[in-house]
Parts: structure tokens; C-alpha cells; sequence
């Protein structure tokens, strides 16, 4: 059905992108990643190291107007286990539509999707052993098809020299098939430990100015999750908001206000709590910095249904010579099963940083390389914890585009 309303949506627009600025760059990327702990095993399970090699072919598509532009990427991707018979094949997209009908007014929309078949999925084994008896020897691998599509749709009002509008709202869709143990014992799991879910989202705010460079104002949103096993889960939470350019490259936003969370049809209680969201952005010339913390529910990520999450994360960007960049960055995260009945665990800590070191050879060509260590430490009926160490090498070439597009429809 996605397939049929795209080439209809294609259709529709067909003369306005034939009118448009148009440009197509083609994209080739190769690289490769060792760990010492593939698939995040329990620390009983006793690490199992790998090797990948990875390469992906695609193209990024670009239609132009000065008040309205749309971005198609889409990339097709390969992965070979080198210490272990196993490959995996994907394929992921997406279209980043924008216009601007007037000074006042903005609107977006970000589709995104991937298909991976009969994906040999290191990571699940992990989720197995919560359930696991103590002992019990379990695959290095599960074989699992997966399908993931979202859209989300934003659009930005501003009714007058001093109040502004948003409303946004967005679906994701995350699909599950043929989950089953790899290896010669074959056979099924239990559909809870890998499933699928659909989120629907909504959200708006009204900001007032209250001087030059503050906005304050209220906000709304709620969320419903449908789960494939579980019972469905909605939230809402509805407060305050408030952005502030502290400076020209300095800006700040935060959110705060109580948050609901229900799930019909069961016998399970209510619950109160606060929401809680913070994030400050900092740009240089040559350099970024970015702080952001959020405590809530928030069911389109978490792994856990009705789950509460508290976590935090700063990156940050530089280039400081022509063809040299780096980045680095560091997270940390909590969250905490709400209802008993969803999860075997009652808390998931985690935490991972890295850094990555990018080489601008030519005006084409790039090079990477970086390394990852993450961490994740459950309690409940099981404390499971495991550590990884990764390590990674890439090359990239964006080739030639082929036309010259207008400027894009910004904000």
C-alpha cells in the first residue's frame, strides 16, 4: 500500500518536478568493523568477537524551487561476517520534502524506511537471555526479516510579529518476520523478546516573545503504541516551553510538565509522572557543540513498553583543517519498566561513547575510521551485563552531480 500512494504522490507532482532544478549525485561507500563482543553477549556467556565487511551503493536525488525542494536518498547495502558464515543484504531509503508558501509559513516532511531480509541479528541473543534458564547455551545468531517505515509532518505558523504556531504529528512502523534461531537447533522465539510496534504521535505549541531573544509558551503532545504481544500503551503530557538565543550561535530549549500514561483493556493502574526535556547548541566557525537530557515516556524508542527513560548525550563537531574533521561523543541512559507484566527486568542502564576521524582526500573521496565502546547493565529477575569495544574503517566517494538545483526551501 506504501508503494502504490508513493508512485500516486510521483504522479500527482509530476509536472511541478519536471519544471523544477534537478541534480543527482551517486554515492559508493566500503568499509569494515571489528568488536570483541558481537551481538552484546551477557558477561556468562563469554564474549564472541567479529569481523565485518560492509559496502552499499546509491544516489541522492534532488528537485528544487526557490520555495519548495524534495530530497530522495536511498542506498542498497551488503555485510559479510568474516569470522563466520553469515551475510546479510539491505535496503533503505528516504524523502525529505520542504516548502515555504509564504515568509510566515513552513512545512515539512520526513519519510524514511528500510527492508532488511533474513537479517543474521547478533543483538537479539542478548534479549534471549533474560528469559534464558542459568546455563542454557544459547545461538550467536537469530534470522529475522524486518521492515521499517515512519512519517513525520510538521508545520511552523507565524501568526504575528510576536506569536508563533507549531503542530506536528508522525507514524513509525517497525515489522518483524520469521523470527527464528539461527544454527542446526533451529526453531522460534518467544515473540515478546523481538516485537513489532506501530506509534502514532501528535504534538503542538504556541510560543509568545517575551523579549528579543525568549520564547516562552505551552505544549501538548500524546502518543499511542501498538504493540504486536503486549497491550497497547498511550501517553500524553502537556506544560511548558521556552527557547532562548542566549547569542548569535548560542541557543537553548527546554520543556517541562506532567505526563499520563494508560493502557486500556487492562487491569493495570494509571500513571502520573513528569516530562522533562533540555537541549543547548553551541556553533563556532569551524566547530559545534550539543548538550541535550530528557526524562519521560517516550514509546516511539524505548525497548521497553510504558517504559520510563531518563538519558543524556553531548557531541561534538569540529573541522579544524580543510580536509580534516572529527567528532566525538558520549551517552548515558536509564530506563525503567513501569509495568511488571511487559518486561522481565526492572531497570536498563546503558551507556556508550566514541569518536570517529574523517580525511577529506578529494574533492570525492573521503576516508573514516572511529571506535565505540558501549555498555548495558539490566536488573530484575536477571542482572545481565555486557560491554563491547569496536572499532571501524571506511571509504566513501560522492560522485559528480549531474545538474545544478536551486536554492533549497529553508526555514
Amino acid at each position: 500500500m506504501s508503494s502504490l500512494r508513493a508512485i500516486a504522490m510521483l504522479l500527482a507532482f509530476s509536472p511541478a518536478l519536471a519544471a523544477a532544478s534537478t541534480a543527482f549525485t551517486p554515492v559508493v561507500e566500503a568499509g569494515g568493523r571489528a568488536t570483541d563482543n558481537a551481538g552484546d553477549r551477557p558477561v556468562q556467556m563469554g564474549p564472541r568477537s567479529a569481523v565485518t565487511a560492509n559496502g552499499a551503493a546509491g544516489g541522492r536525488l534532488v528537485f528544487s524551487q526557490p520555495i519548495w525542494s524534495l530530497r530522495l536518498e536511498g542506498l542498497g547495502e551488503y555485510e559479510q561476517y568474516l569470522s563466520a558464515p553469515v551475510r546479510n543484504t539491505g535496503a533503505s531509503g528516504a524523502a525529505d520534502a520542504r516548502w515555504r508558501p509564504d515568509e510566515r509559513t513552513y512545512v515539512r516532511s520526513i519519510t524514511r524506511g528500510s527492508h532488511t531480509p533474513d537479517r543474521w541479528d547478533p543483538r537479539v541473543p542478548y534479549r534471549l537471555a533474560i528469559s534464558a534458564a542459568p546455563g542454557e547455551d544459547l545461538p550467536p545468531f537469530v534470522r529475522v526479516t524486518t521492515t521499517r517505515w515512519s512519517e513525520r509532518l510538521m508545520f511552523e505558523q507565524r501568526a504575528s510579529e510576536i506569536l508563533r504556531m507549531r503542530l506536528s504529528g508522525g507514524v513509525s512502523d517497525t515489522k518483524y518476520d520469521d523470527r527464528r534461531l539461527a544454527g542446526p537447533a533451529g526453531g522460534r522465539f518467544d515473540a515478546r523478546l523481538l516485537q513489532g510496534r506501530t506509534v502514532w504521535e501528535l504534538g503542538a505549541e504556541s510560543l509568545m516573545a517575551a523579549r528579543e531573544n525568549v520564547e516562552v509558551g505551552l505544549y501538548a503532545d500524546g502518543a499511542r503504541a501498538d504493540y504486536e504481544v503486549t497491550t497497547d500503551a498511550y501517553t500524553g503530557s502537556a506544560g511548558a516551553v521556552m527557547e532562548w538565543t542566549v547569542v548569535e550561535r548560542l541557543s537553548f530549549r527546554a520543556r517541562t510538565g506532567p505526563d499520563y500514561t494508560t493502557v486500556p483493556g487492562s487491569n493495570l493502574p494509571d500513571r502520573w509522572g513528569y516530562t522533562a526535556e533540555a537541549a543547548l547548541v553551541r556553533r563556532w566557525t569551524l566547530a559545534e557543540l550539543e548538550l541535550s537530557g530528557r526524562e519521560g515516556v517516550f514509546l516511539a524508542d524505548a525497548t521497553t513498553p510504558a517504559a520510563r527513560r531518563t538519558d543524556g548525550r553531548f557531541t561534538v563537531r569540529a573541522q579544524p583543517f580543510e580536509r580534516l574533521s572529527f567528532e566525538v561523543f558520549a551517552g548515558a541512559g536509564m530506563e525503567r519498566s513501569t509495568y511488571e507484566r511487559f518486561h522481565a527486568t526492572g531497570t536498563a542502564r546503558s551507556a556508550t561513547a566514541g569518536t570517529s576521524l574523517g580525511w577529506r582526500m578529494t574533492q570525492y573521496l573521503t576516508a573514516r575510521a572511529g571506535y565505540q565502546y558501549a555498555a548495558v547493565e539490566t536488573t530484575g529477575r536477571s542482572a545481565l551485563p555486557y560491554h563491547s569495544n569496536t572499532v571501524f574503517v571506511g571509504l566513501s566517494f560522492t560522485g559528480w552531480s549531474f545538474g545544478q538545483p536551486a536554492p533549497e526551501a529553508n526555514p
